[in-house]
């Protein structure tokens, strides 16, 4: 640890600046439209844009407008911020002073979705978004390397927390957030009004220009009918085809009966959640977890997801930024497993499907699809 927290928080995180967003011009916007005086004041606002700690909690310096600091993510520090600074022998003495175990990637996982995705104690609404507020994006092994690291990665780290996997992180990011959306599903997607809660569906089946047409046939689906938004689902899906083919084959049958059942009503679309909520915890996540790829795997994962978005999916954009996400993990996993980094033939090929998904407004699918061609070719040449 090198003891630069909260220099590196203050000076180089956005989260450190989430409650003054609320001031901004676009915060004040949303909050007029949403009929809230304040964003600032607002708990639907401060839940995700500042640590909000009941009174009896706060000690003296508390404040607010600190944001999403330390504490937010790590937990109350009273008992953990001294040994923390001393150094720790252990994981358990961490868990037993109430530190949150961000070092395990399916309980960071949790808490980054926890605001980047929304769940049942901080939801994103359809009518937050239509409020004005941005379509939320996470995918855990980027959202790690961007956060700014107080530490260094190395032999001690790699002793006390193990080596960094992005492969490993890249789904166990995807198969939680499947699991969320999932579990949003089953207890509060549909509601009582006349239409259900619609942050549970694919924005893009609506929010797109009409010309040039970006729909496309998909097994069971026809023009016109909005989907439970799957991006999570369907990557996952494409990771088991290449680590598990048998179990990839029971996780689509689950998820076609969901996609069906969303057109019968709640009843169905609750109980069809749970059932693959049920194959997910049994099998998916402990397999996501624990799972160690070699070099055949990785190639076999970015060659599903170059392929299959380039045929399938190109039309859904969140499908598409996903896809320009891990098309950069998966390379970087395939360059540390054979010892070397991607070479500038291929990281311009990536940047090109980056710069594919940079607009949602002005997004062509034909031109993902070359970019992932262009992917594509440069890894056939490794």
């Amino acid at each position: 640890m090198r003891q630069d927290e909260y220099l590196r928080w203050q000076r180089d995180d956005d989260h450190a600046r989430a409650f003054t967003s609320l001031r901004n011009d676009r915060s004040r916007r949303i909050a007029a439209n949403l009929g809230i005086q304040d964003a600032a004041a607002a708990p639907e606002c401060l839940t995700c844009h500042a640590d909000v700690v009941p009174a009896a909690g706060r000690g003296e310096r508390f404040q607010l407008s600190d944001g999403v600091g330390c504490e937010t993510c790590h937990g109350a520090a009273e008992r953990w911020l001294s040994p923390h600074v001393r150094g720790y022998k252990s994981h358990a003495e961490r868990l037993a002073h109430g530190l949150y175990p961000t070092w395990e990637p399916a309980a960071r996982a949790e808490l980054c979705l926890s605001c980047h995705q929304g769940d049942a104690r901080r939801p994103m609404t359809h009518a937050i978004m239509g409020a004005g507020h941005p379509p939320l994006l996470f995918e855990l092994d980027t959202f790690t390397a961007l956060q700014p690291a107080h530490f260094d990665v190395d032999a001690d780290y790699i002793a006390r927390k193990g080596r960094p996997d992005d492969a490993r992180l890249w789904i166990t990011g995807q198969a939680t957030a499947a699991r969320v959306q999932l579990a949003g599903l089953a207890e509060r997607a549909l509601g009582g009004a006349l239409f259900p809660e619609l942050a549970f569906f694919d924005c893009n089946a609506c929010h797109h220009p009409m010309q040039p047409a970006r729909w496309q046939p998909q097994p069971g689906f026809a023009p016109g009918r909005v989907r439970v938004a799957d991006a999570s689902f369907y990557l996952t899906a494409l990771w088991l085809e290449a680590v598990k083919p048998d179990l990839a084959a029971r996780w689509r049958e689950e998820l076609a009966q969901l996609h069906e059942a969303s057109g019968q009503g709640a009843t169905e679309l609750r109980a069809r959640a749970a059932a693959a909520i049920a194959l997910l915890e049994r099998e998916v996540l402990p397999l996501a977890r624990a799972h160690a790829h070699d070099a055949a795997q990785l190639r076999r994962v970015a060659l599903l997801l170059l392929d299959h978005t380039a045929t399938e999916r190109a039309g859904d954009f969140s499908v598409a930024e996903q896809t320009a996400m891990a098309t950069a993990v998966f390379a970087t996993a395939l360059g540390q497993s054979a010892g070397t980094k991607p070479s500038k033939a291929l990281q311009d090929a990536i940047s090109q499907v980056y710069a594919a998904v940079e607009n949602r407004d002005r997004y062509e699918p034909e031109k993902l699809r070359a970019a992932l061609r262009a992917v594509r070719e440069q890894m056939a040449k490794k």
